[in-house]
């Protein structure tokens, strides 16, 4: 009786799986590439935002409004807060209407964006809001320590 052995011998299955080796190193280098890009693209649209926001909010009270609607919790609240009030007034409202309107880092996704701080150094994908009189500066830090910073002013 002839027995054919049939199946792959272990040379041929140690080529497959090199290969397979070969190629997802290959895919998770470029797949970390384009990762990286996303996340330094979302914090750059953050900042964009969130500086576009209060730049119409202010205008909205430039403009004869009597208050600004804010977010105060997750489930949607809100609460006005006069325009008479300067920027400086603001800006915990602003922060915390930024955190309850989906504003998060994307490198830190159980992180907020938006911060109360002067500092000028934030961490990846954070942004950084300070407000003095009726001027705010926001600092974004895009990734890779590639800072973004706007001056937004309350007239």
């Amino acid at each position: 009786m002839n027995k054919k052995n049939k199946g792959f011998s272990l040379i041929e299955l140690l080529v497959v799986v090199a290969i397979i080796g070969v190629l997802a190193a290959v895919g998770v280098v470029a797949f970390g590439g384009f990762l990286g890009n996303a996340k330094e693209k979302a914090a750059q649209a953050n900042h964009t935002n969130i500086v576009k926001w209060m730049s119409a909010n202010f205008t909205k009270c430039s403009t004869g409004a009597s208050y600004i609607t804010y977010k105060t919790n997750a489930s949607g609240s809100t609460t006005n807060y006069n325009c008479s009030n300067n920027a400086q007034n603001h800006l915990n409202y602003m922060v915390n209407h930024l955190r309850y309107d989906g504003f998060n880092n994307p490198y830190v996704a159980a992180e907020p964006a938006a911060y109360n701080s002067s500092s000028t150094n934030p961490p990846d994908g954070r942004t950084h809001i300070t407000c003095s009189g009726n001027i705010c500066k926001i600092v974004t830090d895009i990734g890779n320590n590639n800072n973004k910073s706007a001056t937004v002013e309350k007239e």
